[in-house]
């Protein structure tokens, strides 16, 4: 029926580029709601490792398919795929961190009840409320 060969010689891409598509337009807007740094970082940091993960493997299997396993260009491509992987994904680490650390600086407003029932913003960011 089908058989895979050079590029496609390990075919789980033919299943993932639908599903990272798929992925990508859940995720629309979740990312359109991020401060536009954040999505920055994120859009690179998948790039980053899909890129690895995908195209490069693919680069990869038709190596593999022409010189095998040992060969130099393969173990290069092979190389270069987990660097990219592990590339996005300090990538998005860095990002996460920056966020969390925005999050944390951001002043919170706190209500409670009391006798004048309201809380000053300044009362909150110097943590006398």
């Amino acid at each position: 029926l089908f058989h895979p060969s050079g590029a496609l010689l390990w075919a789980w891409v033919l299943l993932a580029v639908p599903m990272l598509v798929i992925f990508g337009l859940a995720y629309l807007s979740f990312l359109r709601d991020q401060p536009r740094s954040i999505t920055v970082g994120l859009l690179l940091a998948a790039a980053l490792y899909v890129g690895g993960a995908v195209v490069v493997e693919m680069l990869g299997s038709y190596l593999f398919a022409v010189g095998g396993p040992d060969s130099l260009p393969y173990q290069a491509a092979a190389t270069a795929e987990e660097a990219l992987e592990m590339s996005g994904l300090l990538v998005l680490l860095a990002v996460l961190g920056r966020r969390e650390r925005s999050a944390a600086e951001r002043p919170q407003v706190v209500l409670r009840s009391g006798a004048q029932g309201r809380v000053d913003l300044q009362d909150v960011r110097s943590g006398d409320a």
